[in-house]
């Protein structure tokens, strides 16, 4: 029996999710829209669909499930906002045990979840353009900017688990709204910057 993962991506606009093995090979890949559960009453909606989309590619064999997205893993993304008219609007309200809540409609299936931008990271430093690579920053670009650092060899993950730098907005209002999101761009950029001099890695790369 092949070792299989699904790898589970939960952007703004869209979750998509594939099938892999152990070599990276794809065997089946879908997609389902984040954007139809925009609010914090969605979010027990958002996962019956998502699992029930997930459930026939983990009948496909031994599979494990990595569930990836913005933010912070405590806090993913600033997702499922609170409708304006919310009685109880407190921020630790909107933490959700995602990794929980999924695993329990998948008994014995390991399910981890981690930043997306790290996943990535992770993902070009085995299978992609950064093997070899000991030092190496990635930056991802979806309905906000991420990035992910490694040094020596070994994924930079922080107190919270995003070691990285990022922002939110929506790749539509960059276009629509090109003077004040492109602060937002430059600012992400800026402070990446100071963060390359912080740890004297700019002089190693040049």
């Amino acid at each position: 029996m092949k070792k299989l993962a699904i790898g589970v991506d939960i952007g703004g606009i869209n979750t998509a999710f594939g099938l892999v093995d152990e070599h990276g090979d794809l065997y089946a890949e879908s997609v389902i829209p984040t954007k139809k559960f925009p609010e914090f009453g969605d979010y027990t909606a958002y996962v019956e669909e998502l699992c029930a989309a997930l459930r026939a590619m983990a009948d496909s064999g031994e599979v494990h499930l990595l569930v990836t997205t913005g933010g912070t893993i405590e806090q993913p993304a600033n997702l499922w906002r609170f409708a304006a008219d919310e009685a109880d609007p407190r921020p630790e309200r909107r933490v959700f045990p995602l990794a929980d809540d999924i695993g329990a409609r998948f008994p014995g299936v390991l399910v981890l979840v981690t930043n997306d931008a790290n996943a990535a990271t992770v993902g070009e430093m085995v299978y992609g353009n950064a093997r070899g690579m000991k030092d190496f920053i990635m930056i991802t670009l979806g309905t906000g900017l991420g990035s992910g650092f490694v040094a020596n060899g070994a994924m930079i993950y922080g107190h919270d688990g995003f070691g990285g730098v990022g922002y939110e907005f929506l790749v539509a209002e960059l276009f629509l709204y090109a003077g004040e999101e492109f602060g937002v761009v430059v600012k992400f950029f800026v402070e990446l910057g100071n963060l390359f001099l912080d740890i004297n890695l700019v002089g190693q790369w040049y």
